[in-house]
């Protein structure tokens, strides 16, 4: 039942999905005759419409979060391994001979990439999720192994999870897995606006030594106010920021995480 619970409520609070329900509750009001009320809450789906989809609030709301650490960090003695979360490879499409298909987070890889060759003694591991998506057998660990190698990557130093359903899972199943000593230093890659609630789970996890590598980057100076021009994608930004910041606090309270906001160590300071 809390499944089932939990999916209602992640459906609820996402922007793009609330407005439909507001507007849904407002045209089932005015069909049973509740004219005021069914005006009330469609004047509010409109208005959240305009202000959700149409203006840069989400990338607002993003920005205090991808800049919780610092981009391109000074790593002060050599990793030990680079670890990238999943969520940039659609695994999905590799059937029928397709070439590889990243998503908008592909950053992780590029970066990792580059980061592979100045440190060449750097395990990679990749903490990614979902079960084989069809016959292929094709996971984002298998494909992102391959993109790596076809950057020069050898690919012995690649391995990797797909247990992981969550940025929880990631974090403790990547610890199971490696084993990270104290004094080591380990490198998380992940998007800018993902990474402090990453970091909150690796550290609750046990992880020390974390050098948080923010990738991905969403927002500028100058993006508040201002106005979007395409629905889908101001809505997919404050979907986004919502889940992020919901995830904060959800995380914080189901202690997966000992900080609200978490954020640099002292000596990681910008």
């Amino acid at each position: 039942m809390l499944p089932v619970i939990d999916s209602i409520l992640r459906f609820l609070v996402t922007p793009s999905n609330a407005i439909v329900v507001v507007l849904a509750v407002g045209l089932i009001l005015l069909v049973v005759g509740r004219h005021r009320s069914g005006l009330g809450l469609a004047g509010l789906g409109a208005v959240l419409i305009v202000l959700f989809g149409y203006t840069t609030l989400g990338l607002a709301l993003l920005r205090p979060l991808e800049d919780r650490f610092q981009p391109s960090p000074t790593v002060a003695s050599d990793p030990r391994g680079i670890i990238i979360l999943g969520g940039a490879i659609n695994a999905a499409m590799m059937g029928d001979g397709r070439p590889i298909s990243i998503s908008g987070a592909g950053d992780r890889f590029t970066v990792v990439a580059g980061l592979a060759r100045r440190f060449p003694d750097a395990k990679i591991f990749i903490a990614s999720g979902g079960s084989p998506a069809d016959a292929s057998g094709a996971t984002e660990l298998s494909v992102g192994k391959r993109l790596l190698q076809s950057f020069g990557v050898e690919g012995s130093r690649i391995s990797g999870d797909i247990r992981s359903a969550t940025t929880w899972d990631n974090a403790r199943f990547a610890r199971e897995a490696l084993l990270p000593q104290t004094g080591e230093t380990w490198i998380l890659v992940t998007s800018a606006w993902h990474m402090p609630r990453a970091v909150g789970a690796f550290r609750r996890a046990g992880w020390g030594g974390l050098v948080p590598w923010p990738v991905d980057y969403q927002t500028r100076d100058g993006d508040w106010p201002g106005l979007v021009a395409r629905l889908s994608a101001g809505l997919g930004l404050m979907d986004a920021a919502a889940h992020e910041w919901l995830g904060l606090l959800a995380y914080r309270l189901r202690g997966r995480s000992n900080d609200l906001f978490p954020g640099p160590e002292p000596a990681q300071e910008p």
